[in-house]
């Protein structure tokens, strides 16, 4: 048997599940505080590991703030600004810097400045020969751990710019450490 189906017709059967729940996300996203949360994920049912799903939610996501120039807006209005992130034995401060679209105009690039003498406390060495490294330029400086310490910052840095500026995936390109005149 035959079944002759029009064009949109086609395009309804062959659309993905995220893309039938775009108006439904949409409206989550508008009463919603937390936009691409675990909590979102969850509600939704689609499990955020599998590449594909969040790529086609990212973009939905995306449409609805207003596409990436509103991203990189949201990103240029507080370049410059004294931005302070707290979470675990850290707490600094970082300005963002160097604002840019990327190439295509699909990405947003940004560099940060971060305070070195922000603190950091983290407790290195034998219960009889201990260190305490207490700034992040000490920390990110030392030579057995400061690759940790390193990562764990710009870790922090774009989960503070998603929370306060915009959830939205930018790429975070390169970093300094500076002093407290640059604050």
């Amino acid at each position: 048997m035959k079944y002759i189906v029009t064009e949109s017709q086609y395009k309804i059967l062959v659309e993905s599940d995220i893309q039938k729940l775009k108006k439904i996300m949409f409206k989550y996203w508008d009463t919603q505080q937390e936009k691409l949360s675990k909590n979102f994920y969850k509600f939704f049912d689609i499990n955020p590991y599998i590449n594909n799903n969040t790529d086609e939610v990212e973009e939905l996501y995306l449409e609805w703030l207003g596409g990436i120039e509103k991203v990189y807006e949201l990103i240029k209005n507080v370049e410059g600004n004294t931005i302070v992130a707290q979470g675990g034995t850290y707490n600094f401060r970082f300005k963002i810097l160097n604002v840019e679209m990327g190439n295509e105009n699909t990405e947003v690039f940004y560099d940060v400045l971060i305070d070195g003498d922000g603190e950091v406390e983290i407790n290195i060495g034998t219960d009889y020969e201990q260190e305490i490294i207490d700034n992040i330029y000490d920390g990110i400086t030392n030579p057995d751990i400061g690759w940790e310490v390193k990562n764990e910052i710009l870790d922090l840095i774009k989960e503070v710019v998603r929370e306060k500026v915009v959830d939205y995936p930018c790429e975070l390109s390169s970093f300094e450490i500076g002093n407290k005149r640059d604050f």
